[in-house]
């Protein structure tokens, strides 16, 4: 005898196989899609033939749900132009070389300032040794 799936590891439990809810359909005006018969639980996406409106309307999961009804306008979008990109500049190398010595004399003059700083804190706080002439 075959007990429920806690009793009886080797048994899969059953799993209904996905339903696609969804209908599409084309109609000739907004009155037909609203009237368009649905169970519940169902989605629909209908096509207004004469204009260009797509509406979709969906079903509630109880028979006291109101459905709700969406009007949509299509419109056809101008195909998007890439922006003009001006003249391409490019740096030659007597350009890179002033770019490199400027940075490296901004390390040096770091470096410089950095050292000037760590002198005056050990002025300040006493602990230069001084020497006597012994």
């Amino acid at each position: 005898m075959n007990y429920p799936y806690p009793q009886n590891p080797y048994q899969v439990p059953y799993q209904r196989p996905q339903q696609n809810n969804t209908i599409i359909a084309n109609v000739k005006d907004e009155a037909e899609a609203q009237g368009f018969p649905l169970f519940l639980g169902q989605n629909g996406i209908f096509v207004d033939e004469s204009k260009k409106y797509l509406y979709t309307k969906t079903m509630g999961l109880s028979q006291f749900d109101k459905p709700v009804f969406e009007k949509y306008r299509l419109e056809k979008e101008a195909p998007s132009t890439p922006e003009e990109v001006g003249p391409v500049e490019y740096a030659t190398k007597e350009d890179i070389k002033d770019v490199l010595a400027q940075i490296e004399e901004l390390r040096k003059g770091a470096h410089h300032e950095s050292a000037n700083a760590v002198n005056a804190d050990k002025e300040q706080s006493g602990t230069v040794l001084e020497t006597d002439g012994v």
